[in-house]
């Protein structure tokens, strides 16, 4: 995977430092989340509701779920401008995954128990695993970002194994803890990665620019 030099630095730390923001919203959700939710309103942590997890923790739920859908956002446009194609389809669904979240969140709030809940959540589903898995497959193709294919695949299979929790369980919600640690292992990884990229790209770019 050759990277290319990066012509437009400042939208990938921008979208790095909008990575960041997401985890430490969802760090703050947790800080701030009426502890009888987690303990008594819920058979398992795992059906945890942190939209009514108390009105501070909402919130912070609230701006991480909107901070998925900027920071994926970001990181697609990162990598369109500066012609990184091996990642175009990987950030393209990712960002589509993040945003049919966000509408289910904030827009498309369904019963539960309805078709169109479940319809939904599957196409959410679908599409987050695709574009997992096209990071994946880049990740690996690269022999110096094989650490960041073993982490990703440890987060995709944390993924699947909380969605077959809800859907094989009595009560059907997505999300649930699990995924959100999924979605937020996730942007740390992209983070990093890229983080790593525009350190490499900078050096790079640096030494071309120095007289021989």
């Amino acid at each position: 995977m050759g990277q290319p030099l990066f012509t437009n630095r400042k939208s990938g730390k921008i979208a790095v430092f909008s990575g960041f923001i997401t985890v430490l919203f969802f760090i703050l959700c947790l800080l701030f989340l009426d502890q009888q939710t987690v303990f008594y309103s819920t058979p398992l942590p795992l059906h945890t509701d942190f939209a009514n997890g108390g009105p501070i923790s909402a919130l912070f739920y609230h701006l991480f779920i909107l901070m998925l859908v900027v920071f994926s956002g970001l990181v697609c446009r990162f990598a369109r401008v500066n012609h990184w194609v091996e990642f175009r389809e990987a950030t393209l669904f990712t960002f589509i995954g993040y945003a049919f979240l966000f509408l289910r969140t904030f827009l498309l709030i369904f019963d539960t128990q309805s078709f169109y809940y479940i319809l939904t959540a599957g196409v959410q589903v679908l599409v987050a695993l695709v574009g997992m898995l096209f990071y994946l497959i880049t990740f690996i193709s690269n022999p110096k970002a094989h650490p960041m294919a073993f982490l990703l695949g440890m987060d995709m299979m944390l993924y699947l194994l909380s969605v077959l929790f809800s859907v094989f369980s009595t009560e059907f919600i997505l999300p649930n803890f699990g995924t959100l640690l999924a979605a937020v292992a996730n942007v740390s990884i992209i983070s990093l990665f890229f983080y790593w990229a525009l350190k490499k790209d900078a050096l790079t770019q640096e030494l071309e620019n120095t007289p021989s």
